[in-house]
């Protein structure tokens, strides 16, 4: 039976990228290594929605750094998603990148995604992505009863996603207790029951919030 596609990256088909936003390269690559001995790695989660439905998955997203300098690399495992991806991932790291003075150009990003879709769209992950790796370079934890959904711009606003009623319904299925949303979106779900949501302009708000040592 084929899976529906996710409202959660936007679509691209390759399955390796890499990306240097600091030159501002992308290449294609053929197999790629995460393991080694000088890796830090975190997994954080992110809410996928199927097409034409209220159910959905926990994508499941997978970072590792290691010494390198300032690339990304990619691996979506039997699934198919969309270049404009990219896009999203230089803007998380050019916000990790000034968050932290320009500790994550001395690293290479090595990103995972796991899911059982077999495509996946939009953006929402990547404040997920970008609260991951800053945990990693400051050597923090990152608490495990929160989510975000909500796209993330260079400038650290927190910006509006798709099937947000169906996200916070299926953080809570899952067992999350708080959901950070835009402020822009608060008033779409404040009146969901059984999960904190908590209403953000700047992903800093939940930074403060939510690492801890």
């Amino acid at each position: 039976m084929t899976i529906p596609f996710i409202v959660f990256f936007l679509s691209f088909t390759v399955t390796y990228v890499l990306v240097n936003p600091v030159h501002e390269a992308t290449y294609l690559l053929g197999n790629t290594s995460y393991s080694g001995t000088n890796e830090k790695s975190i997994t954080v989660y992110a809410i996928g929605v199927y097409e034409n439905s209220e159910e959905g998955d926990l994508i499941h997203i997978d970072i590792s750094l290691k010494p390198g300098s300032g690339n990304i690399f990619v691996d979506i495992k039997r699934m198919e998603a969309g270049i404009s991806f990219q896009d999203y991932l230089k803007n998380v790291w050019r916000f990790v990148n000034t968050y932290t003075s320009g500790e994550l150009e001395k690293y290479d990003v090595y990103i995972s995604v796991r899911g059982s879709a077999e495509v996946v769209e939009g953006g929402s992950g990547s404040v997920m992505i970008a609260l991951g790796l800053i945990a990693l370079l400051k050597n923090k934890a990152l608490n495990k009863e929160f989510i975000v959904s909500g796209v993330l711009d260079e400038k650290g606003r927190v910006g509006s996603v798709l099937s947000l009623r169906e996200k916070v319904r299926l953080a809570k299925k899952f067992g999350f207790k708080r959901f950070y949303v835009s402020e822009e979106e608060y008033s779409e779900v404040r009146d969901i029951r059984g999960i904190e949501i908590i209403p953000v302009k700047y992903i800093s708000e939940i930074i403060h919030k939510e690492l801890k040592s």
